[in-house]
């Protein structure tokens, strides 16, 4: 006899009749068939159903006679199970891009203690020491501003800015830099009105400057990147699109996840938090942002932001829990 959480749960219909025991998936079955030997002790296991669902499952005999019933009870630990393995993924990520610029500063001050090092190499090993530093102050700055943005702590000093403004400012002294790597960069208003918004404007510089970062990135020599700004309903949108590489469809689902990188390659260039933080920001603001994104094409990034005559955003509105990580298994070199 099954409750119906319990038919819920395991995904059998519901009816007048008892629920057979072969009606039942195997990997249940089989604890509870353990549980019903004469003698044996209670059970309790973690078992995964056909359809990915993992319970705690817990199955006694009602008594040590000879054909006497047996109780199985089922909790649902799926999401408890999640969480376990991204906070494992999270330890294990943040000690591994703590343990390169460590060891770097420990082989330099090594060196450095020797003696034996002339004043050209000193300042050499000075300059790195100071790279590697700056690296981990960045790593715990992101991690801070991370876990302020999942406890919805991040203040935010909110102003009624012109979207297209800021992205003007924002730009403007980051063309001739593009322009030396052979990267054309510039601004497009498509609206023809201004786009009026209420945000941190130091917050939202921050999400464009990331996706300009990556946009200029993986966009080589002879491509463009543009920003272009516009109303859609009652959002203002701002746009970063470059005719890079592009991103393979494998891969799109995990490119806000942090500490993924979709070149290993690239390892030691940033710790793979930039689009995790710049999805948080946005989130903060009542926002949201999203990517399309072709191989061999180019990608897009679209930050959308509820404009200000569609109603303030308030200090009450709930932040999305952002602590989730991806699938675990992310596809090699996506």
């Amino acid at each position: 006899v099954a409750n119906e959480a319990a038919t819920r749960l395991l995904g059998v219909p519901r009816g007048p009749e008892p629920l057979r025991l072969d009606a039942l998936p195997a990997a249940l079955l089989g604890a509870v068939l353990a549980a019903r030997v004469p003698g044996g002790e209670p059970l309790r296991r973690l078992v995964a159903l056909p359809s990915g669902t993992e319970v705690e499952l817990h199955a006694a005999r009602i008594s040590g006679d000879e054909g006497a019933g047996t109780v199985i009870t089922m909790r649902d630990v799926t999401e408890q199970r999640r969480l376990d393995r991204a906070r494992r993924d999270l330890v294990a990520n943040v000690s591994h891009e703590l343990k390169t610029p460590i060891a770097a500063l420990k082989g330099f001050l090594e060196l450095l203690e020797d003696g034996a090092v002339d004043e050209r190499h000193r300042r050499e090993f000075l300059a790195a020491m100071t790279q590697e530093t700056g690296r981990l102050e960045r790593l715990v700055e992101e991690q801070l501003q991370l876990a302020r943005l999942d406890s919805g702590a991040l203040p935010l000093e909110r102003e009624v800015i012109d979207l297209a403004d800021l992205a003007g400012v924002v730009v403007a002294p980051r063309v001739p830099l593009a322009r030396r790597e052979g990267i054309a960069l510039a601004v497009t208003r498509a609206a023809a009105d201004p786009v009026p918004v209420e945000v941190d404007p130091a917050r939202v510089e921050q999400i464009l400057l990331i996706l300009l970062d990556n946009a200029l990135r993986h966009t080589p020599a002879g491509g463009r990147v543009d920003v272009i700004v516009d109303r859609d309903g009652q959002d203002g949108t701002l746009a970063v699109r470059d005719t890079g590489e592009g991103i393979p469809a494998e891969a799109q689902p995990f490119v806000f996840d942090r500490f993924y990188r979709g070149d290993p390659s690239r390892e030691g260039r940033s710790a793979g938090l930039g689009l995790a933080i710049a999805r948080g920001l946005a989130a903060a603001h009542r926002g949201s942002l999203d990517l399309r994104s072709q191989p061999g094409e180019g990608s897009t990034f679209t930050l959308r932001l509820p404009l200000r005559d569609a109603g303030a955003v308030t200090e009450e509105h709930p932040i999305p829990d952002l602590s989730g990580v991806g699938p675990p298994d992310p596809p090699p070199g996506g």
